[in-house]
Formats: C-alpha cells, structure tokens, sequence
C-alpha cells in the first residue's frame, strides 16, 4: 500500500487483535511494544486504519463479483442467514 512503512503482515496483525482479540487501540500500542515494535496509539490508530482501508477495497471486490455475475449466468442468489 502506498504511504505506510508496514507490511501486509502487521495489517493482518492488526486487524486480528482488533476484530478476533477485540483489543483496542491502546492494547494493540502494547502487544506492538511487547513485540520489540515501539510506536505510538496514535500511530496504531494510522495501522489500523489502513488495514480497514484494505479490508474495505478486498470486500468491494469481493461483492462486485457476486453482484456481477459471468455473461453465462442468468441470475444470483444470495441467502441471508443459517443454512440447512
């Protein structure tokens, strides 16, 4: 991604400590420091943000494709809720 020094690996990190861990931002600052990374909340905030801005940009496509479906397909169907 442009204007970030972070690789996809510490997005993915992020994103995991936030939405699998439900760490805030101050508790993700912390597993950063504990990791040898020294950084700022305010700079984890910048982290998190564009793990959601890749997040974002990978859902889109992903639902471009299945509202848009190939030329030899007639109709989607999409079912909201539990299966069986």
């Amino acid at each position: 991604m442009m204007h970030t020094s972070y690789g996809f690996d510490v997005l993915a990190l992020v994103g995991q400590l936030r939405f699998k861990q439900h760490m805030i931002i101050a508790e993700i600052t912390e597993e950063f420091a504990e990791r040898g990374v020294s950084t700022s909340e305010r700079n984890s905030q910048g982290v998190y943000e564009r793990y959601l801005t890749l997040l974002r940009s990978s859902v889109t496509e992903f639902v471009k494709d299945i509202l848009n479906p190939a030329e030899d397909q007639s109709s989607v169907c999409i079912r909201v809720g539990p299966s069986g």
